[in-house]
């Protein structure tokens, strides 16, 4: 999943959402250079992945584009089911997706110091663009996917994607609402002592 479900089921803990977020440019086991509550967060976020990237429902999304992004299906299920989470925010949270946003750069700019330099390089544009919100257009899922194909190996076929969410969104969505909420499970039991209070409607 990409940043949005990645933050979301972060617990409410400054430290371990800092982790979580930056996991993605700590590698293998340089994360153990960290205080311990980043450590926590960078191995949610790992162990998020490799839920996410084994499930049943996932790989079934991942065939509605893997004719035209092979190996790099898994990369727009990442941007789809973001999508899906912000569009439909309120069914899984209790508070507004703005406020959840606003609080998640605050809790992540208390911790500027212990980022990696390329994570402190993507957290203005991410503010600037409002990113995490701009997820609940498609448009903004295309502009996400165009930006990632100029500075990655990502296929430049972000119209192409967004006319297949276009043409199976219901299939899609019922598919990332089944396993989203198999995830709110899964990961809230297994990683049930690093929760305080949450935003997850239960």
């Amino acid at each position: 999943m990409n940043f949005l479900a990645h933050l979301y089921l972060s617990p409410n803990d400054s430290l371990v959402k800092a982790g979580n977020f930056m996991a993605d440019w700590i590698k293998g086991r340089a994360f153990e250079e960290y205080p311990l509550k980043i450590q926590q967060g960078i191995l949610l976020h790992r162990s998020i992945d490799e839920y996410t990237d084994t499930h049943p429902i996932v790989l079934q999304s991942k065939s509605y584009f893997r004719e035209v992004y092979g190996k790099y299906a898994g990369v727009i299920i990442d941007m789809l089911y973001d999508h899906f989470l912000a569009r439909y925010w309120l069914n899984y949270s209790t508070i507004n997706l703005q406020t959840f946003s606003n609080r998640t750069f605050v809790d992540l700019l208390l911790h500027l110091n212990v980022l990696p330099m390329g994570v402190k390089k993507v957290i203005p544009k991410m503010i600037s663009s409002n990113r995490l919100v701009s997820y609940r257009s498609l448009e903004g899922m295309r502009n996400a996917l165009e930006l990632m194909s100029k500075h990655t190996s990502l296929p430049a076929h972000s119209t192409r994607a967004v006319e297949i969410v276009e043409n199976n969104y219901k299939e899609l969505f019922e598919q990332f609402d089944t396993f989203f909420s198999t995830a709110i499970e899964h990961f809230y039991h297994k990683y049930y002592d690093l929760w305080n209070e949450n935003n997850y409607k239960r």
